[in-house]
């Protein structure tokens, strides 16, 4: 029998028919896996683009939060109002783990963590930040709100009678911050044989545009609690903080309106930082005596001042202290030598009020004022006003000029989205 083998063109078709099929398997296989690719591609994309939009919106919050802080005193304002992809949004001053989230803003820096998302991306930056540009009121001598006056020719109480020379008889030694516009002829000796003979320059004044105070108010609610009080005038003050570098606060609140030492011959004696405050007016009617108990001592004495009395502070007859002294008072500080031949005298002094006033002593005596002693330089005179405000230990103004928080180098942390 004679079988009948397939053409050549019939085996080239079944050949090629098998190739195509071969091929479009290959063609299908690798689109599968580029479909594939692309997916994860895509699902990787995805992930990056809502990683770096929740990273950014983090960013963005520790922004806001800066900006937030400048312009409002308050911790807690960085909790409300959080834009769209913030979760939350803390301030917290000082230590990290156990400083405060809330209340007015103190001394020291400022920690901001902020959590945000974007989908399923979770972002937790923190950062630490410095306060910068604020007004370093007790770095002078005098920080007053309005001006300064210094007396020429004061009248005697009792005779009077005018005392010439007794501007010539003040020494005023440190920077003055004083209210722009307002009178500066206090700096300007008349005549210039007389008028600070012994003073090699001329003081620093600077001027600020809008007015200012010591917020004494806050400061002494905030501290009232555990104070221990000071009733009435004794003549002698033992201010003990039991150690040097440790704190104490006295409180005192007349019923007068007025605590007035009317003794002779008062004298304070401290040991440690001592703050003073008084729920009034204070003034000494007679030379008071400041005395360091250890040779590292401060008094700090913060008065709120009184309606009906007027000034908040008055030193009578002059100061004489070797302890370094700030004075912080809403309303006038007043020395006024009362046409005495008395000597006063503090080495080192910054005073913060609303207004201040310096009457000389007559010939024979001199006011001395300074900022820091002769023998310090301008930036260990600092250290000591810098390491109080530090502590939170002085009175903030109540107009913070505060414009800048820093960011310091180093601390920009990009966290686990666990934290």
């Amino acid at each position: 029998m004679i079988r009948n083998l397939p053409s050549r063109e019939a085996r080239d078709a079944g050949f090629m028919l098998v190739g195509v099929a071969m091929f479009v398997l290959v063609l299908t296989i690798l689109g599968l896996s580029l479909f594939s690719l692309s997916s994860f591609e895509s699902q990787f994309y995805l992930r990056s683009l809502h990683q770096t939009e929740a990273f950014n919106a983090a960013a963005g919050g520790i922004e806001r939060a800066r900006f937030a802080l400048i312009a409002q005193d308050s911790l807690q304002v960085v909790q409300v109002n959080l834009p769209d992809g913030v979760d939350s949004t803390l301030a917290v001053q000082g230590d990290l783990g156990a400083g405060p989230t809330s209340g007015p803003i103190g001394n020291g820096d400022i920690w901001v963590r902020v959590r945000a998302h974007s989908h399923e991306a979770t972002s937790v930056l923190l950062a630490r930040f410095k306060l910068g540009g604020l007004d370093k009121v007790y770095n002078r001598l005098i920080t007053t709100g309005y001006d300064l006056k210094l007396v020429r020719t004061p009248v005697d109480v009792v005779s009077d009678a005018k005392i010439p020379g007794a501007r010539a008889h003040t020494y005023l030694s440190g920077t003055v911050m004083q209210l722009a516009g307002t009178d500066t002829s206090w700096n300007t000796p008349s005549p210039p044989s007389l008028a600070f003979a012994s003073v090699p320059f001329r003081n620093p004044v600077q001027f600020r545009d809008s007015t200012t105070s010591p917020d004494v108010d806050s400061y002494i609610s905030a501290h009232t609690v555990g104070a221990t009080l000071l009733p009435t005038p004794t003549g002698t003050y033992n201010l003990d903080a039991g150690a040097i570098g440790s704190v104490k606060f006295f409180l005192s609140t007349p019923g007068t309106g007025i605590f007035e030492d009317l003794t002779g011959a008062p004298t304070i004696a401290i040991r440690g930082t001592v703050v003073w405050m008084v729920q009034g007016a204070l003034q000494f009617d007679s030379t008071l005596k400041v005395i360091s108990l250890t040779g590292k001592d401060r008094l700090i004495i913060v008065a709120k001042g009184n309606s009906e009395v007027s000034p908040t502070m008055e030193f009578d007859n002059g100061v004489n202290s070797s302890v370094p002294m700030v004075l912080a008072a809403f309303g006038d500080v007043i020395f006024d030598s009362k046409g005495s031949a008395t000597n006063t005298k503090v080495d080192s002094l910054s005073i913060f009020a609303t207004r201040t006033e310096f009457t000389g002593p007559a010939s024979g005596a001199t006011m001395q004022l300074n900022h820091l002693p002769y023998t310090l330089t301008p930036n260990q005179a600092d250290s000591w006003t810098d390491d109080l405000v530090a502590k939170d230990l002085l009175p903030r103004p109540t107009s913070k000029g505060r414009s800048t928080l820093s960011l310091v180098p180093g601390t920009w942390q990009n966290l686990s989205a666990s934290n």
